[in-house]
């Protein structure tokens, strides 16, 4: 089911992609729903329409603010049109790496208050934060919501408690008595009441006593929980399948969970068994076409689900592959490596987008052009910006002109 509505808007630069992914999994942990443009805009969809549909249908715009984003050409024009569009006080900027804002974000961002990574952790202080905006929309009435597209509830606040009502007619089926809650998963929802977390069922009946520190929702019929300041595994009954032995832990994704021990990641099953070794500085949640991006000793590479490393950690950033290629980062060089670890050419470039319909756009001497999957430069980099293809044409910026041209280069008016 496509999503059309969102608790949050992301505007980032791509090159603040691997905090921008933490912040995502922080949201989607807490049951706070998103919008960010790598991940949530079809093939074939329009861009900018797409970005203007889903800036005005996300109640929050969160502005990830930093040196990559101020000088960046997209966020620029995401905010403006925000700042014009939303009301002053649903737009959120985070700086993310303690910098100054320039004099025009200053001047845009006038009366906006902003948040600093520094002072404001994004798994604790940052999500806590965001639900306190969640709790009241722009025109102040107690409603929000925090739910996956099928799910049929949407929660609601009333004198600062919350509950649950159908989506579908609004009718109150769980009343509002609840400090915290988070949409349902596994037809359970993980709920605080008296400084205790525990979970209900659809009808609002408590499934787990009200004891735990807490919890994090059910996947593969597991959730994990904290036990004096440690993570462990529950099932559904409160028995402890995973001993309470680890430092942090992301829930069940695709029968494997992202585990920290001794400061360093790895994946357990559903056993606990470990599966792939715990001894990364950091490993992406999930695994896409088997294979997960993990860093190791500042550099990064990807691992496939036996924990083996099919391309080492070797790059100064990697980004997850698209179209059966990777992007990868080295000696502030951008280019692109097949499954293997191989470049498909000796290119390298300033900056670069994804691979859609065959082509990438590939920024050389600030200016962009398009390559295709054989590395080969189809397209001049002639123009001062450039957008993915998409239905076979691509939005690009010349001289201050936008307009669209096709896989041949030629424009078309």
């Amino acid at each position: 089911m496509t999503q059309d509505k969102f608790d949050i808007f992301i505007s980032y630069s791509r090159k603040d992609l691997e905090l921008a992914d933490k912040i995502c999994i922080a949201l989607e942990r807490a049951g706070i729903s998103y919008f960010i443009d790598r991940e949530s805009i079809d093939l074939g969809d329009d861009f900018v329409e797409k970005i203007i549909k889903h800036i005005n249908n996300s109640r929050y715009f969160l502005f990830l603010a930093s040196k990559n984003a101020y000088n960046g050409r997209y966020t620029i024009k995401e905010i403006n049109y925000a700042i014009q569009s939303k009301p002053q006080n649903t737009i959120i900027p985070y700086i993310i790496d303690n910098s100054q804002l320039p004099e025009r974000y200053k001047f845009l961002l006038a009366d906006v208050n902003y948040l600093n990574i520094g002072q404001c952790p994004i798994e604790t202080d940052l999500v806590e934060s965001l639900l306190k905006f969640l709790d009241k929309d722009s025109s102040g009435k107690n409603s929000y919501l925090l739910n996956l597209p099928d799910d049929e509830f949407i929660c609601f606040v009333e004198n600062g408690k919350l509950g649950y009502k159908l989506r579908s007619t609004g009718e109150i089926v769980i009343p509002a008595k609840f400090e915290n809650g988070w949409h349902f998963s596994e037809n359970l929802a993980r709920v605080k009441f008296e400084g205790k977390f525990g979970f209900i069922d659809k009808l609002g009946n408590p499934i787990l006593d009200f004891q735990y520190e807490y919890l994090d929702n059910f996947s593969h019929g597991l959730a994990a929980s904290n036990e004096h300041g440690k993570w462990g595994f529950i099932d559904k009954t409160g028995r402890i399948v995973i001993p309470y032995i680890y430092e942090d832990v992301w829930r069940y994704r695709e029968g494997l969970a992202k585990v920290k021990r001794n400061d360093k990641w790895g994946f357990i099953d559903t056993k606990g068994k470990i599966v792939i070794p715990i001894e990364y500085d950091d490993v992406y949640w999930s695994f896409k076409d088997g294979l997960s991006r993990m860093e190791k000793s500042g550099k990064f590479g990807f691992i496939n689900r036996n924990g083996e490393e099919i391309i080492p950690a070797d790059y100064d950033y990697a980004y997850y592959q698209t179209e059966d290629l990777f992007l990868v980062l080295k000696y502030d060089k951008y280019f692109f490596i097949d499954k293997h670890g191989k470049p498909i050419s000796f290119a390298r470039y300033e900056d670069a987008g994804f691979f859609n319909e065959g082509y990438a756009k590939v920024q050389k001497h600030r200016k962009w052009g398009f390559i295709n999957k054989a590395g080969k430069e189809i397209i001049p980099c002639i123009y001062d910006d450039a957008y993915a293809f998409n239905e076979n044409i691509a939005l690009v910026e010349l001289n201050g002109e936008c307009f669209y041209i096709d896989k041949n280069g030629e424009r078309i008016d």
